[in-house]
């Protein structure tokens, strides 16, 4: 029983490794590990680390022939209380100014890169499935004189979120950075009957801007609203084209924005579409000139008044139906669903790994019992088109496209950490709390 106390232990204070610093596009004066890619761990803990049985890597993942095992033979096999291990790409290791040659990694990292730490419950590598205990988000720093890491006086001693850092320190405790607060927009996502104006704040902020037209608002050309100061307001209009970045009236509309400062990383953008039933009762047809040419949808397919209704069925029931269900939103550029490089164009639909950065959002309807409780969430995401034959013949085979969505680090997270499934009838408790992709399939597909 004492045995299996102790390695029990162990087996704790192994998976607390951090990873702490990440620097690519080496720099002639970086101490140890000059003009290389380098990886800094962190031992946040009082007690010694074991290293053997975790493995270092990048966006691969494990197993990968250019991952690097650690604690191997002539390397360091363990990390004490607050001690970092400096691992260079295809060099050597130091632990506290001590160098241990050939012990470095052999994967490169890119500016879309992300790098994990992952465990191997076992004591050694291979055998069960390695388990993630760490990885790197939105990494990584584009420059030779900043890195990437988690700053001094972060959550937990310094292991709250990634930034990018001012200054490199390899070896060293990290430099600190004031971090901004998170975006917030009032009222928040749902749904409306009426325009109304929107109050945006971001704490510690010294400019915000935002978008109206699914784009990135940390994209300077794209965008639509910026101001001094962490707040502003903006009036939100379905039928608003806003200044022409809409191309026409659309019956949601979705803002997304950001807030910076001097000296301080950009804020993680923000997401919130609000629905307008009435719009969406009411929207007529968009498809036209040549844009109509290159889709593959009739015009009778999308002539909302049968698109949108049922014989039988009143207005109020149509908006009480609106309004009844859970509701995913996707906001992108227009030009990357339905432009000429579009994932939804015809001529596109069989070109593999097209795929666009947007913002998904699982919304929840308000005063629905049935879905009471639940909060949803919003988060950064590739998209691309999904499956086999639905996308033949320029989608005339099948004019519901299904849709994949991609959770990975280049665009803030490299997992979707949000019960999606919370709501399900059966086994909600079980459902995977993060998820690498999410599958958006047709009602058509879900009836074969």
């Amino acid at each position: 029983m004492r045995l299996l106390v102790c390695l029990a232990l162990w087996q704790g204070a192994r998976s607390a490794l951090r990873i702490n610093e990440v620097a690519y596009k080496g720099n002639a004066s970086d101490a140890g590990c000059a003009g290389s890619d380098w990886v800094e761990l962190r031992n946040p803990t009082a007690s010694p680390v074991l290293l053997s049985g975790l493995v270092l890597s990048d966006d691969h993942g494990v197993p990968y022939s250019k991952s690097l095992a650690l604690g191997g033979a002539g390397c360091p096999d363990a990390l004490g209380g607050g001690e970092l291990l400096l691992l260079c790409k295809d060099g050597n290791a130091s632990v506290g100014g001590t160098s241990y040659a050939g012990c470095g990694f052999e994967f490169g990292i890119g500016g879309s890169d992300a790098v994990g730490l992952y465990q191997y419950n076992g004591g050694a590598v291979g055998g069960e499935a390695a388990v993630l205990v760490d990885v790197t988000t939105d990494c990584c720093s584009g420059d030779s004189s900043t890195s990437f890491g988690r700053p001094a006086g972060g959550s937990v001693s310094g292991n709250g979120s990634f930034a990018v850092l001012p200054a490199r320190t390899p070896g060293l405790p990290n430099v600190g950075v004031t971090l901004l607060g998170a975006v917030t927009m009032s009222p928040s996502r749902g749904w409306f009957s009426q325009p109304f104006n929107l109050t945006v704040t971001c704490e510690g902020a010294a400019s915000l801007a935002c978008t109206a037209d699914g784009s990135d608002p940390r994209d300077a050309n794209a965008i639509l609203a910026a101001q001094g100061g962490a707040a502003l307001s903006l009036w939100v209009d379905p039928a608003d084209l806003y200044g022409g970045s809409r191309t026409w009236p659309a019956p949601a509309v979705t803002i997304r924005c950001v807030g910076a400062a001097p000296g301080t990383p950009q804020s993680s953008p923000a997401s919130h579409t609000y629905i307008f039933s009435e719009a969406v009762l009411d929207q007529g047809e968009f498809l036209e000139g040549d844009f109509a040419a290159g889709i593959f949808w009739t015009t009778a397919m999308e002539n909302s008044s049968d698109f949108l209704s049922r014989e039988g069925a009143s207005r109020a029931e149509m908006l009480a139906a609106l309004v009844s269900l859970p509701t995913v939103s996707i906001a992108m550029p227009h030009a990357h669903l339905f432009g000429p490089d579009g994932i939804h164009r015809g001529d596109n639909l069989e070109t593999e790994d097209l795929e666009y950065e947007c913002s998904l959002e699982l919304m929840y309807p308000p005063n629905v019992p049935r879905w009471a409780g639940f909060v949803g969430t919003q988060s950064p995401a590739g998209i691309r088109g999904q499956g086999g034959g639905g996308r033949w013949e320029k989608g005339a085979y099948d004019h519901k496209q299904s849709f994949g969505l991609r959770f990975r680090s280049r665009y803030g997270a490299s997992k979707l950490q949000y019960p999606v499934f919370e709501s399900a009838p059966l086994h909600a408790s079980s459902a995977a709390g993060g998820l690498d992709s999410l599958e958006l399939v047709p009602v058509v597909l879900c009836g074969r």
